[in-house]
């Protein structure tokens, strides 16, 4: 899985298989990248980036972004975490 931060803010990056479970993987400045492996037995995954100023106390436009990417065997999955 490949994870774009197209957002002005630096993410904590989190992927959870279920509606309520993330696990933080990482984080990513602007316009960088995160590779990541993930089983494909999930099918699929949330990923949702989180900014960094706005867990230390930092006005933010937006709470969050997330996107969906479903996991093919054999294919790589491509995200792209943008706002707005």
């Amino acid at each position: 899985m490949v994870v774009y931060d197209l957002t002005p803010h630096a993410l904590e990056i989190r992927l959870g298989a279920g509606a309520f479970a993330s696990t933080p993987v990482g984080m990513l400045n602007p316009g960088e990248v995160l590779n990541y492996s993930v089983p494909c037995a999930h099918g699929g995954v949330w990923v949702t980036g989180i900014p960094i100023p706005s867990q230390v106390g930092a006005r933010v436009s937006f709470r969050s972004v997330d996107a969906w990417a479903a996991l093919v065997p054999g294919a790589r999955a491509d995200v792209a975490l943008q706002w707005p």
